[in-house]
């Protein structure tokens, strides 16, 4: 794991009241187990360019991203890298927690400064015991992002790459889109 710094201004220092918070998968949890979430976290502040965890290196924690944007990069054995996904606010960053026998399968960056909520695993499946909705909604965004997985497989193998630059764009544009006068503007 990579040296963080302690929160000293942080974005967020409430998580009841939590502006990402719906989008969770906490977002259902009661006030004691919500009580529970917040002494089993560490809230971590990540500067730009700053590595949350590096690929193949063990993934003993649930990082949840706060504040910021963190992107998830895989590498090739040439050093070549390839962005998978673009982290926003109140998503779980990685879940490498659960696969590959428990080791990170993409490494993570700060695209700008970040909050982090990090739990352990042993944390976390204890809030799974207890809350089981908490645990169905964990399987959900699992599932989800292996739809999202299976469809720019899809994508990759059956469009050209002039359609697969232009869904990308619309996708980023959607996300990231600025409305001018002229239309949206990407940075």
């Amino acid at each position: 794991e990579s040296v963080m710094r302690r929160p000293e201004s942080l974005f967020i220092t409430d998580c009841e009241n939590c502006p990402t918070r719906d989008k969770s998968i906490f977002s259902q949890l009661s006030d004691d187990e919500l009580r529970c979430f917040i002494q089993c976290k560490s809230v971590h502040i990540y500067e730009k360019q700053q590595i949350l965890f590096y690929e193949g290196k063990p993934s003993l924690c649930l990082y949840l991203l706060c504040a910021g944007k963190i992107k998830l990069v895989r590498s090739s054995r040439f050093g070549q890298q390839q962005i998978l996904k673009i982290v926003q606010p109140g998503e779980i960053i990685e879940q490498g927690l659960y696969l590959a026998e428990g080791h990170h399968s993409l490494t993570g960056e700060a695209l700008e400064r970040s909050q982090v909520c990090i739990i352990e695993k042993q944390a976390l499946f204890a809030i799974f015991r207890r809350n089981p909705d908490t645990a169905i909604r964990m399987i959900e965004s699992l599932s989800r992002e292996l739809v999202d997985i299976e469809d720019k497989l899809a994508g990759l193998t059956f469009k050209k790459a002039e359609a697969r630059i232009a869904e990308v764009l619309v996708a980023l544009s959607f996300t990231y889109g600025k409305k001018t006068s002229e239309g949206l503007h990407l940075n």
